[in-house]
């Protein structure tokens, strides 16, 4: 009885400088050939934004017969570039594409998280509260609890500029807050969030701040290649490639 090697489902996982490359393919007989797609280079660069870079992958034919084969590239879920080639047994045909990446997208990481809430029961004390918590809502005006108080119930979304001494005030009575947002921009991003909240409760006011860290990482892009043959076999690359991150 004669012997048939079969090949099982490949599966290369090479992991680099923050990037992986995965070949998979469909089980295939030696004895009836075999096709081998594969990228030109396994070091990828980090992807600055807005810049074009050239990839290349390779198909290797060595099956018994010419063959057709449809391939199609994507950046992450898009597709940026479609095909077919004939090969003949023994042929290499290496096919370029460029892409450029103009929207990052981020995953985001809480550095650290701190909250803290105290009672207020004079009105008054709610100028001096915000200062107290670091929020300043009086920078140039010497506002009283009542001043403070008839902004709030009396106008809910105001926005009053730094030269007359209030940043933003939010309509607080029904439980909204006033957030304070900044950046921080040496390599990584970083954003502080402060929170602070005035609720009404039965025996004053409830204060309450929030001050946040929070880390923005930019996603990786994924380059994907799939190539169909017309023997009905399919094979797939992948690629995560980083991006750059802003200062580095």
């Amino acid at each position: 009885m004669k012997r048939q090697l079969l090949y099982p489902t490949v599966l290369f996982l090479t992991v680099m400088l923050g990037t992986y490359v995965v070949v998979s393919v469909l089980h295939q007989s030696h004895s009836q050939g075999y096709t081998k797609v594969y990228f030109e280079s396994n070091v990828f660069p980090e992807i600055v934004p807005n810049k074009t870079y050239e990839m290349a992958f390779l198909i290797e034919s060595h099956e018994k017969r010419q063959v057709k084969y449809v391939y199609t590239v994507y950046l992450d879920n898009f597709s940026i570039m479609s095909g077919e080639v004939f090969l003949n047994p023994n042929d290499i045909k290496r096919i370029a594409f460029n892409f450029s990446v103009s929207n990052v997208s981020y995953s985001t990481h809480l550095l650290n998280e701190k909250k803290s809430t105290i009672l207020v029961d004079n009105p008054a004390a709610l100028v001096r509260a915000p200062w107290t918590y670091g929020v300043d809502l009086s920078k140039q005006r010497n506002w009283s609890g009542e001043d403070l108080l008839y902004v709030i119930r009396n106008f809910p979304l105001v926005y009053i500029s730094q030269e007359e001494g209030l940043a933003v005030i939010i309509n607080t009575t029904s439980g909204t807050n006033i957030t304070e947002i900044s950046l921080e921009r040496n390599g990584d991003i970083i954003k502080t969030i402060q929170e602070f909240n005035v609720t009404p409760v039965q025996n004053g006011y409830l204060v309450s701040l929030r001050i946040a860290k929070v880390k923005y990482v930019p996603r990786p892009v994924e380059i994907r290649v799939v190539v169909i043959s017309d023997l009905g076999r399919k094979y797939i690359l992948r690629a995560l490639l980083n991006i750059a991150e802003e200062g580095g």
